[in-house]
């Protein structure tokens, strides 16, 4: 899949233009939601271990990023990625509480499963519920956020989904719309949908791509359009969802960031985020709080030590001096912000721009 690839560095933000290529079955364990189709899947042991979010974006149909690790803990993504001609499935397993808003490419529809969560698994706005399964349309991108999570995402092409369920329901005249939206399968349609996927991971490692990279056969693909078109049939049938109204959240936390990007992280203030949204403090606080789980300024320090390790990490070009990252980023204090950062991630800058070799 031809990729061409900007990344801003002084931000956690990842963007990509990409050229066209072909309840009975949950358990709760110490505060742990856990899908019992979990048991006998093989896991993530052979998945590729990404030390940067934008890293695992690179070959997934994501037009742009911006994310901040929440959370103490390893910033590591595991992840296995299934690649069908029209179908892409991402399994992923995050540890530290970790926000993402991800914008789809317009050709493509986004599912997000969530499999595994500790607290509360939290997409649109919406907690997550055993084998709910999240789409988002696009236009709004999606904002997730959880901790100690474990995720199966689908990526899928519009057209011959919509080619899919025409067929299926014998008329090609009828326009097909999608909605940002959570479906909730319950545990009578949950685990079979999980158990069909889990089966075409399961299938898909039989064919090697690359490190952590698996294709799906023809026949498992094509499987797999009419599991989600009979999935998408159903929900059809029953309306349009009826809380549209989060999106407004994401439109509002959008045009924050977008504050923050034209001011380059440094100077913005509460008073800068208010007017860009166009929306009071109690309603800013209110909208982060509902899509990223954190205050703005929680958020925006989170996103600034996130963008530090970004760059620190930067194979093309590292930095010089540790200290002048940081004051790119408004970190003023060196001290508190090594402080900080080693509180989040569990090194020293100075130890992930130059990693330490392991003893033996």
């Amino acid at each position: 899949m031809p990729t061409s690839v900007h990344v801003d560095v002084s931000t956690s933000k990842f963007s990509t233009r990409k050229a066209a290529h072909s309840g009975d079955g949950d358990v709760v364990l110490n505060g742990v939601m856990k899908s019992e189709n979990l048991d006998d899947d093989p896991g993530l042991a052979k998945g590729k271990v990404r030390n940067r979010f934008r890293d695992h974006l690179t070959d997934l149909p994501i037009l742009e990023a911006e994310y901040a690790q929440l959370g103490a803990g390893p910033a590591n993504v595991i992840a296995r990625y299934f690649f069908g001609k029209d179908i892409i499935i991402t399994q992923t397993a995050i540890e530290p509480k970790f926000v993402a808003h991800c914008f789809i490419d317009p050709d493509w529809l986004g599912l997000m499963i969530p499999l595994r969560w500790r607290g509360d698994y939290v997409f649109n706005g919406v907690a997550a519920n055993p084998y709910d399964v999240f789409v988002s349309e696009g236009s709004s991108g999606y904002a997730a956020t959880g901790l100690d999570r474990e995720t199966l995402s689908i990526a899928v092409r519009r057209a011959p989904l919509c080619a899919t369920m025409q067929a299926l329901r014998g008329n090609s005249s009828d326009p097909i719309r999608f909605f940002d939206q959570r479906m909730a399968l319950g545990a009578t349609n949950g685990p079979r949908f999980q158990k069909v996927l889990l089966s075409a991971i399961r299938t898909g490692t039989q064919i090697v791509r690359g490190e952590g990279q698996y294709v799906l056969s023809e026949a498992m693909e094509s499987n797999l359009f009419d599991e989600l078109g009979y999935l998408f049939l159903d929900q059809l049938d029953r309306g349009p969802p009826r809380d549209p109204g989060r999106i407004d959240t994401l439109r509002v936390v959008s045009a924050a960031k977008r504050a923050l990007d034209e001011q380059r992280l440094a100077s913005v203030s509460m008073s800068d985020l208010c007017a860009a949204s166009g929306v009071g403090k109690t309603w800013l606080h209110k909208c982060f709080h509902e899509a990223y789980g954190c205050a703005p300024q929680a958020y925006l320090r989170a996103q600034r030590l996130t963008a530090a390790r970004d760059r620190l990490l930067c194979p093309l070009a590292p930095p010089a001096l540790i200290k002048e990252v940081a004051l790119s980023l408004g970190f003023v204090n060196f001290g508190r912000f090594a402080a900080d950062y080693r509180a989040r991630f569990g090194e020293n800058p100075s130890q992930t721009l130059r990693p330490q070799p392991s003893c033996t």
